[in-house]
């Protein structure tokens, strides 16, 4: 008999999976509240209850603790907070540290520091040596002597350097008569070549301006981290010259005897 009944209960349950049931959908949204959005269900209400009680729960805990707080209260680790701007802010100096660690910190940096002055010194050697001066003030100079005072006053540039009389003037590009002749000048005599090798002469001036100035930034920076890590040691010294010019302060130190 068990062995009828299963095969009777199968066949039905089967039966009952074939008949077309209604589908039960959510309901949407009205055509006429279309414009509110997307119809909120039962979990997207629970989840919008629970972050709201969530946060109710923490604002209330704050104001207790806030009307419970003690103003006599006091920590060390106070020492090292502060309010700015309405944000509790820790502060991150090197306070856990210790000196001989701090001096440690101190000597890479400069030694940091120097390595970027060395290699930005380096640049700016190289580029100045690919440049000249080409305007202003020269600071070298080109010296002739000459015998006879006669020859000071029939001295021609442009027939002393083989060159033409419009190029007599120039420290740079100035090629001889037979260059000219040969059409072989690398940068033509045309205004846009001439116009544009200014440009190019400019771009590498400004250029060399910047690194200087960020090499002496460096140099005076490795000179604060130095006297940074010279007031860490110990030994009495004192104030001779106050900082000024972005410069740092000198100290001297007394003389101690070496045992």
């Amino acid at each position: 008999r068990g062995g009828r009944v299963c095969r009777r209960t199968a066949t039905m349950s089967a039966w009952k999976n074939a008949i077309q049931r209604r589908e039960h959908r959510e309901r949407p949204q009205p055509e006429w509240r279309a414009k509110r959005g997307i119809l909120e269900k039962k979990k997207d209400y629970k989840e919008r209850a629970n972050n709201y009680h969530a946060k109710e729960k923490r604002l209330n805990a704050m104001k207790r603790r806030a009307k419970e707080r003690n103003p006599d209260e006091f920590y060390f680790k106070m020492n090292k907070t502060a309010t700015r701007k309405g944000k509790h802010v820790e502060d991150e100096a090197r306070g856990d540290l210790s000196g001989d660690m701090l001096k440690l910190l101190k000597s890479q940096d400069a030694a940091y520091v120097t390595t970027k002055e060395v290699a930005e010194s380096k640049k700016v050697e190289k580029l100045a040596s690919s440049l000249h001066f080409l305007d202003g003030e020269a600071k070298g100079k080109h010296t002739l002597f000459f015998d006879d005072p006669e020859e000071v006053d029939k001295f021609d540039a442009a027939k002393f350097f083989g060159t033409a009389p419009e190029l007599a003037t120039r420290a740079y590009n100035r090629p001889r008569k037979e260059t000219l002749a040969a059409a072989a000048l690398v940068g033509d005599v045309d205004r846009k070549s001439l116009k544009k090798a200014r440009r190019k002469r400019d771009v590498a001036y400004a250029e060399l301006g910047e690194r200087i100035e960020r090499a002496q930034k460096l140099r005076v920076a490795k000179e604060h981290l130095e006297t940074q890590k010279k007031l860490m040691t110990k030994g009495k010294r004192r104030k001779v010259k106050d900082a000024e010019d972005g410069k740092p302060a000198v100290f001297k130190w007394a003389k101690q005897r070496a045992r």
